[in-house]
């Protein structure tokens, strides 16, 4: 990990939380004025970076902030172990933070598997959320609504296959990846996996097989907004449609944006829209 870019975090403090399974890290502010506190998780291959500049405008209007680095993600563990990169056990990883900084008002604030992550933390815990933003997240298999679902065991198998073939890859360091640097999908993806060990990467891919909230999802009654990008390919606006149906308080925003990358290429924008939500339901945060 590059160490020159170690204070790059600059107000905030870096903690972790000792789990059975290695140190979680993160980066924190307190709130002021009993404001409520936003946790933010990234996606897929990044780390707390994604949110650092969202993060600080958000510390600087007095509210709460915790930057997550995910399991196998930035300075966090990185060990392989498949069954550690699951949906409950990033979620039970995330409960361990919140319990730790004493948490009682928490807005979840997910990008893309980062949201996938709230979502299963906020239907199996509930405690703490009151409020949750989801940007380019799904709630299904992506194939699903892509109406080519029969390729998930295809896809599932080929991850695992790829992932025995870089089992045996560590690295001495890991990349220090500036979500806010990276422009382009391809240069995304590779610097993505210089972040973490590829296996860890792909056993994170296959458990998107298995993501199905659409049974759940309508125990959510607490204020969210689903934020999509234009023409994602992975997450069609009929799914959105579809959460906000399901869900009993929630609203769409489309930002001007195509793609899935809409924490990185339209920032100042989700830092817009992440503050007019809370303003919006200031009174129940």
């Amino acid at each position: 990990m590059k160490e020159s870019l170690i204070h790059a975090e600059g107000e905030f403090e870096k903690k972790y939380v000792q789990t059975t399974y290695g140190e979680i890290f993160y980066f924190t502010q307190p709130a002021c004025n009993g404001k409520p506190t936003l946790v933010f998780l990234h996606g897929l291959s990044s780390n707390h970076t994604t949110w650092l500049s969202v993060g600080k405008k958000c510390a600087g209007d007095g509210y709460g902030v915790v930057l997550v680095d995910m399991r196998g993600h930035g300075y966090s563990d990185k060990r392989k172990k498949r069954s550690l990169y699951t949906f409950p056990q990033f979620a039970k990883d995330l409960r361990q933070i919140i319990l730790k900084e004493n948490i009682q008002r928490c807005v979840l604030v997910g990008y893309s598997y980062g949201g996938e992550v709230a979502l299963e933390y906020t239907i199996t815990f509930k405690d703490a959320v009151v409020g949750l933003v989801l940007i380019s997240t799904n709630m299904v298999n992506p194939l699903v609504y892509r109406h080519v679902s029969f390729l998930t065991p295809v896809a599932r198998y080929f991850y695992l296959i790829v992932a025995m073939f870089f089992f045996w890859q560590y690295r001495k360091s890991y990349h220090y990846y500036q979500y806010g640097e990276v422009a382009g999908y391809w240069r995304s993806v590779f610097g993505g996996l210089m972040t973490m060990p590829i296996s860890i990467n792909l056993w994170m891919l296959t458990q998107m097989a298995f993501l199905d909230f659409r049974k759940t999802i309508c125990q959510i009654a607490i204020p969210t907004v689903l934020v999509g990008g234009l023409g994602d390919p992975f997450l069609t606006q009929k799914e959105i449609d579809d959460m906000k149906d399901a869900m009993q308080n929630a609203y769409i925003v489309t930002p001007q944006i195509n793609g899935h990358y809409v924490a990185r290429d339209a920032q100042e924008q989700v830092e817009l829209i992440i503050l007019q939500f809370l303003n919006k339901f200031k009174k129940l945060l």
